[in-house]
C-alpha cells in the first residue's frame, strides 16, 4: 500500500500527479488524433459514422499533420557547444553521447510531441553498468511535470505510467530531486 497522505511523501507526488495527468489526457488523445488524421465528425454524422469517415479520409487534408511536420522537419541538431570553458572535448563528448542515444531519430519524435501534442518530454538518467548517460524520449501521454511556481526551469516532481504488454504489468516511475521510486 503507497501512502498517499504523507506531505511531500512519493506517495502524494504519485497522486498529485498521476491526477495532472488523467486531466490532460483527454486533450492529448483529441490533439493525436487530429495529428494522425482522424479528426471529429461533424454534427449530425452518428448513424453513417463509418461511410462518412471513409469519405472524409478522401476528402479532406490533414493541416494538423502538415503544420506540425513543417515545423518539424526544419528542427535539426548541427552541432554541439559546450560551456566549459577551456574544455576541448566537451563538444565531441555531446557529440557522442547524442548518436549513442540515437537522438538523431528520438529528437524527431520529441519534437513532433511537443509542436502537435504542446508538450515533449525525455528522461536522463545513468546506465548503472556503464556510467554513461541514458536519455530517452517520451510521449507525452505517459509522462507529466510539476514545476516550481517560481523557477519554472526548477522541476519539482514527475511521473512516467506505462504499461508493458510482455511482462503484463503497469509502471508508476515517480522521479523527485535525485531519486526514482517504482510501483508496479
Amino acid at each position: 500500500m503507497i501512502d498517499t497522505t504523507a506531505p511531500d511523501s512519493p506517495g502524494q507526488w504519485l497522486l498529485r500527479l498521476s491526477q495532472k495527468l488523467d486531466r490532460r489526457l483527454p486533450r492529448l488523445h483529441d490533439l493525436d488524433a487530429r495529428l494522425r488524421g482522424d479528426s471529429p465528425l461533424p454534427e449530425g454524422a452518428q448513424g453513417h459514422a463509418s461511410a462518412y469517415r471513409r469519405f472524409q479520409r478522401k476528402a479532406r487534408t490533414n493541416f494538423a499533420e502538415l503544420v506540425v511536420e513543417s515545423v518539424r522537419e526544419r528542427m535539426t541538431v548541427t552541432g554541439f557547444r559546450t560551456a566549459a570553458a577551456g574544455d576541448e572535448n566537451g563538444d565531441r563528448e555531446a557529440a557522442r553521447i547524442w548518436d549513442e542515444n540515437g537522438l538523431a531519430v528520438e529528437s524527431a519524435d520529441v519534437h513532433e510531441s511537443m509542436l502537435g501534442l504542446s508538450d515533449g518530454y525525455t528522461i536522463v538518467g545513468v546506465d548503472p553498468g556503464t556510467g554513461r548517460p541514458i536519455i530517452t524520449g517520451e510521449d507525452p501521454r505517459q509522462v507529466v511535470t510539476i514545476h516550481d511556481p517560481v523557477r519554472q526551469r526548477q522541476v519539482r516532481a514527475a511521473l512516467k505510467l506505462f504499461h508493458d504488454p510482455e511482462l503484463e504489468r503497469d509502471y508508476a516511475f515517480v522521479y523527485l530531486p535525485g531519486i526514482r521510486y517504482v510501483a508496479v
